[in-house]
């Protein structure tokens, strides 16, 4: 860790110091409420004041550098965890809204169990953040009147 801190100040790019190697510091694999937006791009939530260092928190931190934070949310959790949804989807049709939320409120860890509908507010906001900052690796369209479907943009996947 020492040798990895000493480095960190011959780094010129802001992007090698958002985050410690998995040596030094592991992850864990879980998946949790925090690891989504708790509010829509542009809000603060509460919680980001309290605990900083929540993924979206620092996206929200640095909003400004559009660059510096799409590259952060491409790497959290959830947006890795939602494009490995995709990938796997054996389905022959794309994921729709519902279908995210039924994968998102099974896969999400908390105790207590979030109710449906808070995994819906987390949704929403989380597809805030995909129009925002993923959508050169992911389209978002509406096939019907309703429903947002999902699926990755071809030629970053293939």
């Amino acid at each position: 860790m020492e040798e990895y801190l000493s480095n960190i100040e011959l780094m010129n790019s802001s992007e090698h110091q958002m985050e410690w190697p998995e040596k030094i510091i592991s992850l864990s694999k879980d998946l949790f409420v925090s690891d989504f937006p708790l509010s829509p791009p542009g809000s603060f939530a509460n919680e980001y004041e309290v605990n900083p260092s929540l993924p979206f928190a620092q996206i929200e931190n640095i909003r400004e550098d559009f660059e510096v934070a799409s590259t952060l949310f491409k790497k959290s959790k959830a947006y890795r965890w939602l494009i490995k949804q995709i990938i796997e989807n054996k389905s022959d049709r794309d994921l729709g809204f519902g279908q995210v939320i039924r994968l998102l409120h099974d896969a999400l860890t908390d105790d207590p169990a979030p109710y449906r509908k808070e995994v819906k507010d987390l949704q929403e906001n989380f597809y805030s953040y995909l129009k925002l900052y993923a959508n050169d690796e992911l389209e978002i369209y509406v096939p019907g009147r309703k429903s947002e479907v999902l699926r990755l943009r071809e030629k970053i996947w293939n």
